[in-house]
Formats: structure tokens, C-alpha cells, sequence
């Protein structure tokens, strides 16, 4: 699974260009994923919880599995993003359930390593995802990039019922499904409200009606969470300071994470015209250094605080983001390399280390339910990253566009306009201003969008650097009193 999420990422170009869509709608094949993960991440690991982990393991890969043909057979951006909702969906239920799954059939001495392992299984898939994903867009089309998935899924289930034992039912449990709707519900105008800030604008009425109605489902989720007796999600538990730290720590991280994977690819395509194949191997610069350090990292949970580990990583994350900018302003390959290279070293080490903190913390019953909460908040971070960072590229390139053509004195047609602006936003290539413009002025042109791309993807990158360093003080601040270790915690949060 975790392949088609880089896979995809190197897909975005080609997809943008054969369904002829701009970065408003694009942005969609990734948060139409993340949103519906993060409303279910939690009630996925419920259902583990319910129903025992294997069993809702294959039950959500196969969702999985026919949402990637169906994303494969897609003849339009609408039905590719109902095909990521299905994706979601299932992932949603994989993930919190394969990290509760390890952290329950290992010994406490083997924790740290099993999931260290766990992760770099991960940064393995995710590595070879960009260079898969090159390769298939390359010599086939990016459609290949889903069909990829149905025979990893197949596998992976066949694999989950010969060699993974099932885990305890508890029938007792139950769904809250108003909480479901009414989260749901939320982060969905929560996210419509910022992808349609360059359109609306942020003193309209429509602007602040959806926003108004944000608050208001968001407002009485926190109201069903607090009288349902089987809530979604814990909100007693957000009280306790370690575990609001490692959840607000991680998701800040997400929204990195995404953000960066989504602009880097449209960035390296796009913008400085590499084929898709080239830039998945760029993109293997970071995400094999991830599969690699990541069991590593788990080793060194042995031998260091998490607290330390967790610093460690926003601050190489923190580098990470300064060499991308330096690497979009001089059009640096090293820098850009460099750059790769410590995005994969900084996630190796807080994956692993976040994912181990929060189950520390928990009680080993609710361990499924913590993740999902973790997970939960995590890509609804990403969500929002996507959304935000898209909206604000597609503001400020706009801005800078329009302040950089008013210097050149040249005129455009309304057709012009419109793929001049999906250019500088990077939804589509520089190159396809050859096709609009005589060779001369496209030249031109294509400085001029390059300039106006760079512009917003440097203040993008400026926010998640503070983002990482925010990160980086919540852990020094709230897992400062919390011992943290691959020991057994006795301070397990109150039995919920």
C-alpha cells in the first residue's frame, strides 16, 4: 500500500495532463485519501479491536485492492478521487491495525525493533514506489500505477492468513457512528473552506458561511464525544501531556511529510521538465534512506530517550526543508539531492520513535484505539497541509504572475491566462507553453511561470519549517517529565 502512495506521487503530473485538470481538482486524488483515512483511522482500530486485527486487516486490504482498479479504470478526475475515497478507506483500516498487530504479538524487549523493522518495511515500499511508479508511467501510463496494487494486495492477504494469528474479540465494543458522520462532516467543509480560498477570497460570504459551518459540525462532534459512551475519540485522554504532545508533534510532521512528497514531484516534472522515471529515482534518494535508517532507528530506542530520538529528527527535518529551498532558488541539484537525502534520514528516525511513543503510553488493550487516534489527527494534518499548501501556491504564484506579466507588457487571452496560471501553480508542465506560444515568447513565458512557481513554493516550505521546529520544542516541552523507554511504562493512562 505504501508503494502506491509514493507511486502516486510521481503520477500527479501525468494525471494532471491527461485528464486536463488544474491543482484545485489535483489536489483532491491525494486529500480525497487522507481525508477519509483520517476520519477512520480510529474507528479502524475499533473494529480491530471488535472483530479481531487479522481479520479486518484483509477486509480492509481488499477494499484496497478494488479501489486501485477502479482508480486504474478511471476516465475522469471525479471518478479517480471516488476511487482514493475507497483507497482510504481501506488503509484506514490497515494501518492502526499491522502497527497494534506488532506491538501485541511481540514481547516488551522486542517492541522497539519489531517496529523499527515495521517502519522500514514501509520506507522499503515507499522506496521503490517512486522508481516503480517512474518506470510504469514510462513504459505504460499512469494508470498502472493503481493496477500495481491488486496483486501486492492479493499477496498480502494470502501472507496475513498463513502466517498471522488472530487476536482476541471483543464483541462489547461499539461503533459511534454519529461521531463518524459528524467528523467527517467537518474535515470535509474544513477542507473545501481552504481549497476555495483562491476563488472565494477570505472576506466573502461564502468564504466564512462554509467556515461558520465547520464550527458548527466540529462543535457538536466534541459534544456526541464527550455523552457517547463508546466515543471516537478519547477527549479525556487529550489531557494527559505526553500523549497530546507526541499527537500534536506527529502531526505537524504529517503535514510535512505529505506536503512535501505532493509539491517536490509536481515541482521536479513540471517545472524543471524531468521525465517521470528520473524523477522517481531522484525521489528514491529519500524514501531508501528511509527504509534503511528506519529498523536502525528502532535499534537506537535501545540506547537513547525518545525525547532525544524525536528532537533529532524535527531538527534534521528542520535542515531538510532549509537545502529545498536553496535547491528551488538556485536550481541546485545538489542542494535538491541533499535535501532528498536528509527528508528520508529525519522520517526514519520519527516514525518509528512517534509510533512507539504513543503505545507506551497506552494501555496494552487499547493499543489499537491509540493508534488510530495518533493516525487520525496525523492525516487530517495531512489533509489540511495539502489543501492550505495549495490554496497558498495558487494565491501567491497567481499574485507574483500577475506583478511579473505587468513588467513583461505581454497580453494574454483568457485561454492563455488560464494555462499560464495551472503552470505556474505546477499542475502543468512548462513545456506545454510551446504548444500555446510561439517559441520566442514561450521562452519567455516559461521563465516567467518558473519565477512565479518558486515564489510560492519557497513561502510553502517556509511554513513547514516552522512547523518542524514547532515540533521540535513540543517535544522538548511535553515529553520533558515522561520516561520514555522500551522498559515497561507503569503510567499507563487511566483504562478507557
Amino acid at each position: 500500500m505504501w508503494i502506491d502512495f509514493t507511486a502516486v506521487n510521481v503520477a500527479l503530473a501525468p494525471i494532471a495532463n491527461d485528464l486536463n485538470t488544474n491543482l484545485g481538482t489535483l489536489q483532491w486524488v491525494i486529500t480525497a485519501y487522507t481525508l477519509c483515512s483520517a476520519s477512520l483511522m480510529a474507528i479502524g482500530g475499533r473494529l480491530g479491536d471488535m472483530y479481531g486485527h487479522r481479520r479486518l486487516f484483509i477486509i480492509g486490504t481488499l477494499i484496497f485492492v478494488i479501489s486501485s482498479a477502479l482508480a486504474g479504470l478511471a476516465s475522469t478526475a471525479l471518478l479517480l478521487i471516488m476511487s482514493r475515497v475507497g483507497q482510504g478507506i481501506g488503509i484506514a483500516m490497515v494501518v492502526p491495525i499491522t502497527t497494534a498487530l506488532v506491538y501485541l504479538i511481540f514481547d516488551q524487549r522486542q517492541k522497539g525493533l519489531a517496529l523499527g523493522f515495521l517502519t522500514g518495511t514501509t520506507g522499503v515500499s515507499m522506496a521503490i514506489g517512486p522508481t516503480v511508479g517512474g518506470l510504469l508511467i514510462s513504459s505504460l501510463n499512469w494508470r498502472w500505477v493503481f493496477f500495481i496494487n491488486i496483486p501486492i494486495g492479493l499477496f498480502a492477504i494470502l501472507m496475513a492468513l498463513i502466517l498471522v494469528p488472530e487476536t482476541t474479540e471483543k464483541k462489547s465494543v461499539r461503533i459511534d457512528f454519529p461521531g463518524i458522520i459528524t467528523l467527517s462532516a467537518g474535515l470535509f467543509c474544513l477542507l473545501m473552506t481552504l481549497n476555495k480560498i483562491p476563488q472565494w477570497g477570505i472576506v466573502s460570504v461564502e468564504f466564512w458561511g462554509l467556515f461558520l459551518l465547520t464550527l458548527i459540525l466540529l462543535s457538536i462532534f466534541i459534544i456526541i464525544e464527550t455523552r457517547s459512551q463508546h466515543p471516537l475519540i478519547h477527549l479525556d485522554l487529550l489531557t494527559h501531556k505526553a500523549l497530546i504532545g507526541i499527537i500534536s508533534l506527529r502531526t505537524c510532521a504529517q503535514y510535512v511529510f505529505f506536503v512535501f512528497m505532493f509539491f517536490i514531484s509536481l515541482y521536479m516534472q513540471n517545472i524543471l521538465g524531468f521525465s517521470a522515471d528520473k524523477a522517481g529515482f531522484l525521489l528514491l534518494t529519500a524514501t531508501i534512506l528511509l527504509g534503511i535508517f528506519s529498523p536502525f532507528s528502532g535499534h537506537l530506542m535501545n540506547y537513547f530517550s525518545l525525547r532525544s530520538l524525536i528532537i533529532s529528527s524535527c531538527f534534521i527535518l528542520a535542515l531538510s526543508l532549509i537545502g529545498l529551498i536553496g535547491a528551488a532558488q538556485a536550481h541546485s541539484m545538489v542542494f535538491l539531492i541533499v535535501s532528498l537525502m536528509l527528508f528520508g534520514i529525519a522520517y526514519a528516525i520519527h516514525f518509528p520513535t512517534t509510533n512507539f511513543a504513543v503505545l507506551q503510553i497506552a494501555p496494552p488493550d487499547q493499543s489499537a484505539l491509540v493508534t488510530g487516534m495518533l493516525f487520525t489527527m496525523a492525516f487530517a494534518g495531512a489533509s489540511a497541509g495539502i489543501t492550505l499548501s495549495s490554496a497558498l501556491l495558487n494565491t501567491l504564484s497567481k499574485l507574483k504572475l500577475t506583478q511579473l506579466l505587468a513588467a513583461s507588457k505581454l497580453t494574454l487571452t483568457p485561454i492563455q491566462a488560464n494555462l499560464v496560471h495551472n503552470t505556474a501553480s505546477g499542475a502543468q508542465a512548462l513545456t506545454s507553453l510551446f504548444d500555446a506560444f510561439p517559441t520566442a515568447v514561450a521562452k519567455q513565458m516559461a521563465f516567467v511561470t518558473q519565477k512565479a512557481f518558486v515564489f510560492g513554493f519557497t513561502w510553502i516550505i517556509v511554513i513547514c519549517i516552522s512547523l518542524a521546529v514547532s515540533a521540535m520544542f513540543i517535544a522538548a516541552f511535553s515529553l520533558k517529565n515522561i520516561r520514555l523507554s522500551t522498559k515497561k511504562n507503569d503510567n499507563y493512562l487511566p483504562e478507557i
